[in-house]
């Protein structure tokens, strides 16, 4: 590992921790959903909840990326 695989490592994890203080949520009522963004995990308004799909799908792309930039950063013997 070189690095700059290491760099990206850091930066996957990074972001992955922030992406979880910050979900996003919304206002989920029977008739519809309000998307209301991002805030600080213990600071989400009361009737609000987390938008569990939409974090996990952050963090799947961050992944993605991150596995990507690693394989192009691969050492070549």
């Amino acid at each position: 590992m070189n690095t700059a695989q290491r760099k990206i490592i850091i930066g996957m994890i990074t972001l992955i921790v922030i992406a979880f203080l910050f979900p996003p949520h919304a206002l989920i009522t029977k008739d519809m959903t309000a998307e209301l963004g991002y805030n600080f995990i213990g600071k989400i308004p009361e009737y609000h909840t987390i938008h569990i799909w939409l974090l996990l799908a952050e963090w799947f792309g961050i992944l993605v990326i991150g596995f990507l930039g690693l394989l192009l950063t691969k050492d070549r013997k």
